[in-house]
């Protein structure tokens, strides 16, 4: 474990670390679903909601689009700190507190959201209103337009848009921490930090850890053609 300098590989190999995690921690599958379907929805829905805010603001005209826009944007300055508190009172009173929905929908609509909406409308300024029209004299409505024209020139922004807010959500600890209190809804992260309330030593903890990259490690590969692209679409901008 400290060996200096350390080995990639340990000699000897051996997988007893991950079969006392599995033991001593018999919720940890448990963890890894919430973990997954907390960031697969929160990021699905980001990606969603963002592209389809992002062409509203990119080629629809609407009154005060601007200093809508602005307002915002502004929003992304305020730490999530310093509006956990309001959080949590107003979630108490809706009567979320110690389920999984403060975990998903202030994410999706809050500064994920407004992030992918910029992100996406960058992008979406630069396509010429010429396929627009085009697609507007064949009968397009505007949710025709996004859907048919929109979304398959920009599947590269969204899938960045997903991947970026799938790995903001997968390492997140501090909305699990203040807003959850029944151990069966604790997220991964959540559940590493409370390895030390259990006894557990730094072998565990780290092969906790090991596991936790696996989706990051899986969702990366998927998408690293599409990052690059958008990427590489972004410079030619």
């Amino acid at each position: 474990m400290f060996a200096f300098p350390p080995r990639l590989i340990p000699s000897p190999f051996v997988l007893e670390w991950y079969r006392r995690l599995f033991e001593s921690a018999s919720l940890f599958q448990r963890y890894y679903f919430n973990s997954l379907y907390l960031s697969g929805v929160v990021a699905a829905g980001v990606a969603f909601f963002g592209s389809l805010a992002g062409y509203s603001f990119a080629k629809l005209q609407f009154k005060f689009k601007e200093p809508i826009f602005l307002l915002l944007l502004s929003s992304l300055m305020v730490a999530q700190e310093a509006v956990i508190v309001p959080q949590y009172v107003i979630f108490s009173r809706l009567g979320w507190i110690n389920t999984h929905l403060p975990l998903i929908f202030p994410p999706m609509l809050g500064a994920g959201g407004i992030f992918a909406l910029f992100l996406c409308r960058k992008f979406y300024i630069s396509i010429p209103d010429d396929l627009l029209d085009a697609a507007k004299i064949d009968g397009c409505g505007q949710f025709g337009i996004y859907r048919r024209v929109i979304l398959p020139l920009s599947r590269s922004i969204v899938a960045t848009a997903f991947l970026l807010t799938f790995l903001a959500r997968w390492d997140n600890l501090l909305d699990a921490l203040v807003f959850l209190n029944d151990i069966e809804l604790f997220t991964l992260p959540l559940a590493i930090s409370m390895l030390n309330t259990m006894n557990a030593g730094w072998t565990d903890q780290m092969a906790a850890s090991s596991l936790a990259t696996i989706p990051v490690l899986i969702i990366f590969m998927l998408a690293q053609k599409q990052l690059v692209k958008s990427i590489a679409l972004s410079g030619l901008k």
